[in-house]
């Protein structure tokens, strides 16, 4: 896992499998069974149980991130919309993949290597 304070806060459910690089962030909840590839990131993600995240999947929590507020001043947790993706039960999510925030992948879901999910 990478290392960061959000590893801790990470609700989990059963074994987690996390490879070299991937990082589950603040809010995360990630139920049993599930696989989770080299460099995939989680932010604040529900992914239920024997899911598998492959590989450099990237599953987005902000519709709108900025550094900073419209006064110049650094952007805090407490500053950021949570629009969280949920996977379902069984589903996958290819090597590559870009799921925006408040996508939902259905039970079983397939979502192809390398393809961008925005509704």
């Amino acid at each position: 896992m990478a290392p960061g304070p959000d590893l801790h806060q990470c609700r989990r459910r059963g074994r987690l499998h996390p490879r070299q690089g991937a990082f589950v962030g603040a809010g995360s909840r990630v139920g049993h069974r599930v696989k989770i590839g080299n460099y995939a990131c989680l932010f604040g993600a529900d992914v239920a149980d024997d899911a598998m995240i492959c590989p450099g999947a990237l599953l987005l929590e902000d519709p709108a991130p900025r550094a900073t507020n419209p006064d110049g001043g650094r952007k805090g947790p407490a500053d950021f919309t949570r629009s969280p993706v949920t996977v379902g039960r069984g589903a996958s999510i290819g090597a590559g993949a870009l799921i925006a925030p408040s996508v939902s992948v259905g039970a079983y879901a397939l979502v192809a290597r390398a393809c961008r999910v925005s509704r």
